[in-house]
């Protein structure tokens, strides 16, 4: 490593300080009853990934998938929330693994929707909490990702 240069090194960039997060929608149509159409159900979800550089267990590499927002009616009526008209297919974006996880149980203990993953979720962020030594820690290279 070059003494005189400043950062992390290359082959570090996605280590265990940041995640990949992915917004998803999912649509569930509505029935038709007897002609009546009833308004269909539009979810956000949010799954954290850890990418395989950080160091934790395969079996931690994908988180549990929440709720963040639920809609039902139709996805060009008014009202709609703005996330049903910008997210309409997935995103993916890096965030601070801390923050993530303090997220992730910020919406399981505030939307009823993800009660049924509250415990997954807790125990899913608190491995995920811990610090991992620099001696479990890989390189992108070495489990094949270009960066």
């Amino acid at each position: 490593m070059n003494p005189h240069k400043r950062g992390m090194p290359h082959e570090y960039l996605l280590c265990e300080d940041n995640v990949e997060c992915i917004l998803n929608v999912i649509r569930k149509e509505g029935l038709t009853e007897n002609s009546i159409r009833f308004p269909d159900t539009f979810t956000l979800t949010l799954r954290v990934r850890v990418p395989p550089t950080a160091g934790f267990l395969m079996y931690y590499w994908h988180g549990p998938t929440i709720i963040i927002d639920e809609c039902i009616g139709k996805s060009d009526g008014r009202p709609s929330p703005d996330w049903l008209e910008t997210v309409q297919t997935e995103r993916r974006f890096w965030q601070g693994r801390m923050l993530m996880l303090e997220m992730l149980l910020y919406f399981v203990g505030n939307i009823p929707h993800n009660s049924k993953a509250s415990s997954r979720v807790t125990s899913w962020c608190g491995a995920m909490s811990l610090p991992v030594s620099d001696g479990y820690r890989l390189r992108a290279s070495d489990v094949g990702l270009v960066c």
